[in-house]
């Protein structure tokens, strides 16, 4: 004890005498453990941790690649969309189309950002609200009066957390929209999404095959593997190329797993951290290391 306590008193005194040293080493080891936490806890939210929906193997995002182009994770057209959701090889598949929003409230407009989605992509993710319903096929009929489901973040930031809310209507762009539905709080969004409109598949983009601007995402049947749902899209393909060679012409859906895409784009900012943890650590090697 004798001993140790000495040792102490002597490196604290030499800590004391050379305090420029002591101070760049203090900043340099609580860079390095900041940016180790940083790099766990963005590999443990977005790596590790599943996306709460059931059997999230069975859902897919299904891009449009034309490798003759180099083109890659391209939406798809309308009419393509259409053609797999009818093939038979998904359980539910839906269109989404990014979109904003103007809330018009009693106090201020708030602008928003938000999705256009058919009824078939919280179809697909297997979800339940925690207060009203989701979209159904109904609610696209010709007629029926504008629908939107918010998410919980939004009603409570909003709308005071008001459950009378549900079956209200709101403003939304100028237009009347009924609010039918809140998302749980743990709902794994697309892109930071608030709420979310139908989309509608009636107009002349979505019936134009050259147009391609729907996000594309579904739930593959039962018992079919990624892979052999992989080879029955790539047969539609090339039919597809054979009969709209204007439009279709080199181009192929590839299915990748949901889970897979929610991590893509955190990819590249976890391997900057990497490098950054790298630096530290080279950075805080002592005077008298040989490299």
């Amino acid at each position: 004890m004798t001993t140790l306590l000495r040792d102490l008193r002597f490196s604290l005194r030499m800590a004391y005498k050379n305090r420029g040293f002591t101070l760049i080493a203090i900043l340099t080891l609580a860079l390095g453990i900041g940016a180790n936490t940083a790099v766990f806890s963005m590999v443990h939210a977005a790596l590790l941790t599943p996306i709460p929906i059931p059997d999230p193997d069975r859902v897919v995002m299904v891009w449009t690649d034309n490798v003759v182009r180099d083109l890659h994770q391209l939406p798809a057209s309308g009419p393509d969309y259409l053609d797999w959701r009818n093939s038979g090889i998904f359980e539910r598949l839906g269109a989404i189309q990014e979109g904003g929003f103007n809330l018009r409230t009693a106090n201020r407009t708030e602008r928003l950002k938000g999705l256009f989605v058919t009824p078939e992509v919280f179809q697909a993710l297997g979800l339940t609200t925690t207060m009203g319903r989701l979209f159904e096929v109904e609610d696209t009929r010709i007629g029926q009066e504008p629908v939107a489901v918010l998410t919980e973040a939004l009603w409570r930031a909003s709308f005071a957390a008001d459950p009378a809310i549900v079956g209200k209507s709101i403003v939304l762009n100028g237009a009347h929209y009924t609010v039918i539905g809140i998302l749980p709080a743990k709902f794994h969004s697309f892109a930071q999404e608030q709420i979310y409109a139908l989309l509608d598949m009636r107009t002349q983009q979505a019936l134009d095959r050259g147009t391609r601007t729907y996000g594309v995402m579904g739930r593959l049947r039962s018992g079919l593997t990624l892979e052999a749902a992989q080879k029955r899209m790539d047969e539609i393909s090339r039919n597809l190329s054979r009969q709209y060679p204007e439009s279709d012409a080199g181009a192929t859906a590839t299915l990748q797993r949901l889970e897979e895409t929610s991590v893509q784009n955190v990819r590249a900012l976890v391997l900057v951290l990497f490098g950054a943890v790298g630096f530290v650590v080279r950075r805080s090697k002592p005077a008298w290391s040989r490299e």
